[in-house]
């Protein structure tokens, strides 16, 4: 009887802990540590670089309403590096010349080779929170 006692006392103090975990400030501040993470490693080698104007624009945004960050491209051209696109022909009053532009990805490739540090950084900030 005693172990049942002792096993309820501790499923209720994890869930007591995961109910803290849950609360909107505390995701919202490991999304944001996560977040600073991945602009730390995109700032790294494997960004394509020319003027360096898109490292500098790499930016994050917490929405309290939604308990979600967003991060992505502070630049509008940011998406279509990461993509590829279309380029050409668009002013042209002849029969124009569309090519497409290679996508040079990034973003994601560096999201997938450090998924598990940006999730361990999730979790620890949270915990701490």
């Amino acid at each position: 009887m005693n172990d049942g006692a002792a096993g309820i006392k501790r499923l209720q103090e994890y869930l007591a802990k995961k109910a803290k975990q849950a609360e909107p400030n505390r995701i919202l501040a490991g999304q944001q540590a996560a977040a600073v993470l991945m602009q730390d490693r995109l700032r790294g080698r494997s960004s394509p670089r020319r003027t360096g104007a898109m490292l500098s624009s790499f930016a994050f945004e917490a929405d309290q309403t939604k308990v979600e960050t967003v991060f992505g491209w502070g630049k509008f051209y940011g998406r279509l590096k990461e993509t590829g696109h279309n380029s050409g022909g668009h002013a042209r009053k002849k029969k124009p010349s569309v090519s497409r532009v290679k996508a040079q990805p990034h973003l994601k490739l560096t999201f997938e080779s450090n998924r598990e540090q940006l999730y361990k950084t999730m979790i620890e900030t949270m915990e701490r929170g």
